[in-house]
């Protein structure tokens, strides 16, 4: 895929991954980008950037970044569908008001947006770049909730390619943990899982990977290799597993 002139959507584009991705983008002749996120106090001033303040949690925070670029651009050639949060706890009693809204940020507004943008595109070429997880892969203790928001993306993606002309127009992006705030919704004693990456070595690769046309971008070296191991020596990620059990364990004692 060529980077250079597209109409360039990144949702939760103010800090994390959505930034450190539109700051690469933003080095590439003729790219405007409209950047989304509930604030926008983070992204850099230039005349090819325009921000969008929006709630992504329901369809009218994406209606309005769709009809913004539109306006601003002319239309999307690249959406980022990366808005989205996560969630650190031992699974607790019921409480369907915050299952609902992990679900609704972080499944539902990635479908819809994808279906927005497409119906956008009216059958010219596009690209969604839905953020998913390693976690979609390789469940960690503490994570529950949030790596069945990332699995269901996954099963998505999968699905949805079959009838897609290009598979490639829907991607899927499944980094490690990211050592930004994301994972640790301001409490500092959250820990960040072994290994991890730099927001910014996410995004590099990530212009790396689109433009050869991957389609399903793992950033991580060291996770493609545990992925490759699971089939032959499946207790290694037991063994990992077992490890993130007794992280979570030692921070809910101190909690």
């Amino acid at each position: 895929m060529k980077l250079e002139g597209l109409r360039v959507v990144i949702t939760g584009a103010n800090s994390g991954i959505g930034l450190a991705i539109l700051r690469e983008l933003t080095a590439l002749p003729g790219t405007r980008i409209l950047a989304v996120d509930l604030r926008v106090d983070q992204i850099p001033v230039r005349p090819t950037i325009e921000t969008l303040v929006a709630d992504l949690s329901d369809a009218s925070g994406t209606d309005a970044a769709v009809e913004a670029a539109r306006t601003f651009m002319g239309g999307i050639d690249l959406y980022f569908a990366n808005a989205g949060y996560a969630h650190y706890e031992e699974l607790g009693g019921p409480d369907w008001e915050k299952l609902r809204k992990i679900y609704q940020t972080n499944v539902l507004t990635a479908m819809y947006s994808f279906q927005k943008v497409r119906e956008s595109a009216a059958g010219a070429p596009f690209r969604v770049v839905l953020t998913a997880s390693a976690m979609a892969y390789l469940p960690i203790p503490g994570y529950a909730v949030y790596g069945a928001t990332k699995a269901s993306l996954v099963s998505f993606a999968e699905s949805a390619r079959f009838g897609l002309a290009d598979p490639c127009s829907l991607t899927l992006l499944n980094p490690i943990a990211t050592r930004t705030a994301f994972f640790q919704h301001g409490t500092s004693t959250v820990p960040t899982p072994f290994p991890s990456q730099l927001p910014e070595q996410v995004a590099r690769h990530v212009v790396r990977a689109l433009r050869r046309d991957t389609k399903d971008i793992f950033p991580s070296f060291l996770f493609r290799i545990m992925l490759a191991l699971r089939s032959v020596l499946p207790f290694v990620p037991k063994l990992y597993q077992l490890r993130q059990q007794a992280v979570l364990s030692r921070w809910l004692h101190r909690s």
